[in-house]
């Protein structure tokens, strides 16, 4: 299924995964190792933003659109920034 990565600030949902509460030396080593994996996960789609953001300044503030049009300008940023990507060496 499909899903969202969040943390602890966000509402349990059917489509939402959270990491387990508590701290790592008292959770059991399954949960210990789903924590470090969804932290791994988040790590990478923040990491992903803040090089678009950085990139494309249309993400440092709020987006005043509509919310399908959001989601086709930020289609088109990843597309734009995996073609630089593939094209550029200095990009």
């Amino acid at each position: 299924p499909i899903v969202l990565v969040g943390d602890d600030a966000c509402e349990l949902r059917e489509y939402m995964m959270k990491g387990f509460p508590g701290r790592r030396n008292i959770l059991p080593q399954e949960q210990t190792i789903y924590n470090y994996r969804h932290s791994r996960a988040r790590r990478t789609s923040e990491n992903l933003f803040g090089i678009m953001a950085t990139r494309w300044r249309i993400f440092l503030t709020t987006i005043n659109a509509k919310p399908e049009n959001v989601e086709h300008y930020t289609r088109a940023v990843m597309a734009l920034h995996n073609m630089l990507i593939a094209e550029t060496k200095h990009y």
